[in-house]
């Protein structure tokens, strides 16, 4: 899936125990009608990779993959961003 946007935050990269790092990104999408806030996570080596394209206000088209998890007897969903394009 992919979808347009503008970037609105970008949050510092976060390192888990056990090596993970993920980093967040919010885009305010473009081509709605009702432009929408939306998540995305970068994960891995793709941080380092896709630096270049994170720059506030700069709009990018989002490719992603929809992920869902539980924990708890809880269902976390997830939007895993897999290639970013200016």
């Amino acid at each position: 899936m992919n979808i347009k946007g503008t970037i609105k935050t970008i949050a510092d990269i976060q390192t888990f125990d056990s090596g993970f790092r993920k980093q967040e990104f919010v885009i305010e999408t473009t081509e709605d009608k009702f432009p929408q806030l939306i998540k995305f996570e970068i994960i891995k080596e793709n941080i380092e990779k896709f630096d270049p394209f994170l720059i506030e206000g700069g709009i990018v088209n989002v490719h992603f993959n929809i992920r869902g998890n539980e924990y708890n007897g809880k269902i976390y969903n997830s939007l895993i961003c897999w290639k970013l394009e200016n």
